[in-house]
Order: C-alpha cells, then sequence, then structure tokens
C-alpha cells in the first residue's frame, strides 16, 4: 500500500523538483488525479452503509457530507428488513405525500433523495427506533495527511489481536479510518476505533508476532484498491511532463497510467466475481462452462 506521504514523495522523486512550490503543486495534482479517477464509476470499492433511526411521524433524515450516490434504502422493523423503492419524479413524489401525515406505517415503500442532502420515506414511519440502513457510494475527500510516526505502539497477541498500546503517542479521533503498520513486519490494518491517545483497535486481527515499544507508521490511504494506489502519482508526474512540454517525458507516464486505468476498470468495474467469463469474452473464445444456446426452429 502506498501511503499519502509516500505517493508525495514519488512524486517529487519522479519530477526531480523537491522545490517547496513543486511540493505544493504535486499535492493539487495528486488530488485532481485521485478525485477525477473516483468520478469515472460508480466504483463497488466506494460503496458502503450508514444507519440512523426513524422518529415517529418524520419524514426526512439528513445524510452525510461523504454520501456521493444513494443505492438502496432499507429498514429493519422486529429483525424483518423491508426494502424500499426508489421515486425519482417528483411529482409522482408529491402524489404519494398527497395526504400528508395522516398516511403513517412502519412498514416502508418508497425513498425519495432531496438534492443528495437528505431522504425521504414514505408511508412516513409512524413508530421511533426502527433501523433505516442506507447503501450509497461514498464521495472521499481529498488527501494531505502526513505519516504520523511519534512515539511507539505494542501490542500483545495473548491479551488481544486487535488492541495496540502507544508510547509517548498524541493518537486522534481523525486517525480512525488510516492505517497502521509496525515497520518490522510492513503489514498494514486499517484502524477501527480510537478510545484515547495512546490506545487504538485494528478492524483485523494482527497476523504478526508480539511487538513492545516498535517503530511504527499511521498514514492515509486511498480509497482505491491498494493494486491500483501508483495511479495517482503516474497521472500527476505525466501531467507535470505535459505542461512542461516534454512530451517524451509525458508520454511515459501517462501510458502507464492509461494502462492501469484500464486494468481497474476491467477489476473493478462490476461487483461480479466470476473473472472466467469475461475473460473468455474478451478473446472472443467459447467458455465452456458457459456455451451459447444452440439455434433451434
Amino acid at each position: 500500500m502506498l501511503s499519502w506521504n509516500t505517493i508525495s514523495s514519488i512524486y517529487t522523486d519522479e519530477t526531480s523538483d523537491v522545490t517547496s512550490a513543486n511540493v505544493t503543486r504535486g499535492d493539487r495534482y495528486q488530488n485532481m488525479i485521485y478525485r477525477n479517477i473516483l468520478r469515472e464509476h460508480n466504483w463497488p470499492f466506494l460503496e458502503t452503509t450508514a444507519t440512523a433511526s426513524t422518529v415517529a411521524s418524520q419524514q426526512a433524515y439528513t445524510l452525510g457530507y461523504n454520501f456521493k450516490r444513494v443505492k438502496s434504502v432499507t429498514v429493519t422493523v422486529s429483525s424483518i428488513v423491508y426494502p424500499t423503492t426508489e421515486v425519482v419524479d417528483w411529482e409522482y413524489w408529491n402524489r404519494l405525500n398527497q395526504f400528508g401525515s395522516n398516511y403513517t406505517s412502519d412498514i416502508p415503500q418508497f425513498y425519495f433523495v432531496v438534492d443528495d442532502t437528505e431522504i425521504q420515506l414514505y408511508p412516513i414511519p409512524s413508530s421511533a427506533s426502527n433501523t433505516i440502513t442506507v447503501t450509497f457510494i461514498e464521495n472521499p475527500k481529498d488527501m494531505g495527511n502526513d505519516d504520523y510516526t511519534t512515539g511507539t505502539a505494542s501490542i500483545t497477541t495473548a491479551t488481544s489481536k486487535y488492541a495496540i498500546t502507544g508510547g509517548s503517542t498524541t493518537w486522534t479521533a481523525a486517525m480512525v479510518g488510516r492505517y497502521f503498520k509496525f515497520n518490522a513486519d510492513d503489514l498494514w490494518y486499517k484502524i477501527a476505533t480510537r478510545t484515547g491517545n495512546t490506545a487504538i483497535t485494528i478492524e483485523r486481527a494482527y497476523g504478526g508476532s508480539d511487538q513492545a515499544a516498535a517503530n511504527y507508521t499511521i498514514g492515509e490511504m486511498p480509497k482505491l484498491p491498494e493494486d491500483f494506489h501508483d495511479l495517482i502519482w503516474l497521472g500527476a508526474v505525466g501531467y507535470y511532463w505535459t505542461l512542461k512540454k516534454e512530451d517524451v517525458h509525458a508520454a511515459f507516464y501517462l501510458r502507464q497510467f492509461r494502462d492501469g486505468l484500464k486494468r481497474l476498470r476491467d477489476r473493478y468495474g462490476s461487483k461480479s466475481t466470476v473473472q472466467y467469463i469475461s475473460g473468455y469474452q474478451k478473446w472472443g473464445v467459447t467458455d465452456p462452462m458457459n456455451p451459447p444456446p444452440i439455434a433451434t426452429e
């Protein structure tokens, strides 16, 4: 995985310019490329969920700042999950709601997204504390946080494979969602919670040996799959050399960027994990596991 710090360092290496002006320019280029990649498609790896609780007689519920596109809404009532259907037309939504608050029910049927800032439910919930689950495409923010390496970190796997204790650290709530690694084993783990300046937990069980007062790194990672983190610096460096009118340099980096972007589309363009089908179709070969239908009269 490449943290923001590492990506920025590669950019300055590949442009052979370590001046502060170019570092600032590189940060701007890299976030521009990063946003363009994420905007290109409703990538499955950006799909996530958020929950809220119904309020009796309340129809509208505010969406978070990081909501890019709502994909589905369900409401759980007494352990039963009820799916809803999106209404996209204002006129039809208004006709549904012509009876106002007179029609309420805990069994949902429809939802409506208002200006990407809130969802509305129909019928209006009649009871409180039922769970609304929204599946959505996340809209990640720009990157810009340096790696954090102050102090030391320890883990005792016999006690917990998730809890990490810091020494002389100031771990903050903003670090939740970033990634942690002990420098000795170089494996990254996403930070799940932070309960104090010296206490965090990781999402996956730690797979290495016990560490005591060890060097570590907390880094901000792109929302891209690990194998495609290099797209950010490749695109930014290609853009740099294009503006410098160094066409040979620019073409070298942009060709790698375009090839990598194509591989990203091929791999993550849909949620399907059945790779062999698309592979056979790509080369025009009949898939023996999925032969074409035989024409009949």
